[in-house]
């Protein structure tokens, strides 16, 4: 189609240099904005994984406040071999704090409330880092994008 093009206007006169100049600036354009839409998915990407890095970060600190009024810290014996921690049999945070005798503890309830509240806020930005990953990278796997991916150095992330 493109020879077929340069034939005709090669009959009609207007000569091979102009069209191959339009040709060679369009995709350039088409290349520059390929490019654009590369670098805003990977840069949602990282902007929603350094959101999961520090909400973890926050339930990190809200545990060990938590630990360190329920003194659940792990145990370790003189050997070193055996850690044992001091509420093991409860499966959940609340019963922790029930069986540990702090229910009525305000301290022990507002960090309870924290976490179950830092959870879901984890697990919202997980899925939202999720998401945009899994966009970021069909956009790389596919192929009109992954020529230029492949010639700026984005790579698929991993899973």
């Amino acid at each position: 189609m493109i020879i077929f093009a340069l034939f005709v206007f090669k009959v009609t006169g207007i000569g091979v240099l102009p069209i191959l100049l339009v040709i060679t600036g369009a995709i350039f354009l088409w290349g520059m904005v390929v490019l654009n839409s590369l670098r805003t998915r990977k840069s949602n990407t990282d902007i929603y994984l350094q959101n999961v890095g520090k909400v973890a970060f926050q339930r990190v600190q809200l545990l060990m406040q938590l630990g360190e009024l329920l003194n659940t810290n792990l145990v370790v014996d003189q050997e070193g071999y055996n850690e044992t921690k001091l509420a093991a049999e409860t499966k959940t945070i609340a019963e922790s704090i029930e069986n540990l005798g702090f229910a009525d503890n305000n301290e022990a309830n507002r960090l309870q409330t924290a976490l179950s509240q830092n959870a879901s806020l984890l697990l919202q930005t997980q899925k939202k880092f999720r998401s945009a990953r899994g966009n970021y990278n069909e956009l790389c796997k596919h192929m009109p994008y992954r020529i230029i991916a492949s010639l700026f150095g984005f790579k698929p992330l991993a899973v």
